[in-house]
């Protein structure tokens, strides 16, 4: 590249490295170096800012796409405190009341590592506990995302649900990263969207993606869990957050389990929200092939929906 100085100067030939930026992401979110990035100094500065009176000729400049950016987005607009093992979770969990089910743990760890369940999520609606907490502990090595709605933490907002999940997913899945890292760097505008928006794109769509390609979810990571629903902020938010979980989920690779109290019958009504209602979690046996409870009904698994209602 030549550079042209006013008279009397000499003329100089530079040569000029673009150095790409480059992300180094750090899984763990108790991490103090979580997510941090490494920028090259190039890229946050000016081209030549404290130049003056020059012409460039026979220049050509290549831009590099920054691969990570849609990622980065999508963290952004996410909200890493409703994570489970984050610290605010971490410290409210400790007031929580103790749950009276805690024999269930032991039952959800052999329904995350069975193969082929006769279901494939499970919504736990009991009184406040701190049931969800347990099993996400219980479960760490299976979870591949998690969200725990409290508006005591101000973790209540239904827009930054699935991008959170989303993020989660993505540290885990490679594949499935470059796919939404791509799809967000070409429209930045999908992390504003609607929550059916968010999913779809976000998170149905990729994996549906993946698996034309004939890519599968290799690993035990196929937990999701879901605390707190009705501290989400807007009853009409609570209701489709609830719609596409129980009826828009089962093709996903994933399995889902969701806490919520009592209370959210008030706020969801509606046939979308599908589900299959057992009873209690007293005398019940999750991996038997016909469903005991109450020590004396029965129903075939073959007539539960793929998402099956529990109270605890």
């Amino acid at each position: 590249m030549s550079i042209l100085l006013p008279a009397a100067a000499v003329e100089v030939v530079v040569v000029v490295r673009l150095l790409q930026t480059h992300t180094t992401y750090h899984t763990d979110p108790r991490s103090p170096h979580y997510h941090t990035r490494a920028w090259s100094p190039i890229l946050s500065m000016s081209f030549l800012p404290h130049a003056h009176n020059f012409v460039i000729t026979n220049s050509v400049f290549v831009e590099h796409p920054q691969r990570g950016r849609g990622i980065e987005l999508l963290y952004n607009a996410s909200r890493m405190e409703g994570v489970h093992d984050s610290a605010a979770n971490e410290f409210a969990a400790e007031s929580l009341p103790k749950t009276r089910h805690s024999s269930i743990l032991e039952d959800l760890s052999t329904w995350a590592q069975y193969s082929s369940p006769p279901f494939s999520s499970l919504w736990i609606i009991g009184p406040e506990s701190n049931l969800a907490h347990l099993c996400a502990n219980k479960l760490g090595d299976y979870l591949a995302a998690s969200f725990f709605f409290s508006r005591e933490l101000g973790v209540d907002d239904p827009t930054q649900f699935f991008l959170t999940i989303a993020y989660q997913l993505a540290l885990h899945f490679p594949a499935y990263e470059a796919l939404i890292d791509a799809k967000i760097r070409q429209s930045p505008g999908l992390v504003s969207k609607s929550l059916k928006i968010q999913f779809r794109e976000l998170i149905a769509r990729p994996f549906q993606q993946l698996r034309s390609r004939g890519e599968t979810i290799d690993g035990p990571r196929q937990i999701i869990i879901v605390n707190g629903l009705d501290d989400c902020k807007g009853d009409q938010a609570k209701q489709e957050l609830l719609r596409i979980l129980t009826t828009e989920t089962e093709s996903l690779p994933f399995r889902w389990l969701v806490f919520t109290r009592p209370d959210i019958a008030v706020h969801v009504r509606g046939p979308e929200v599908k589900s299959t209602a057992l009873p209690n979690l007293d005398g019940w046996c999750l991996m038997q092939k016909n469903f005991e409870y109450g020590c004396a009904h029965q129903q075939d698994a073959k007539d539960l929906d793929s998402f099956v209602r529990i109270y605890a």
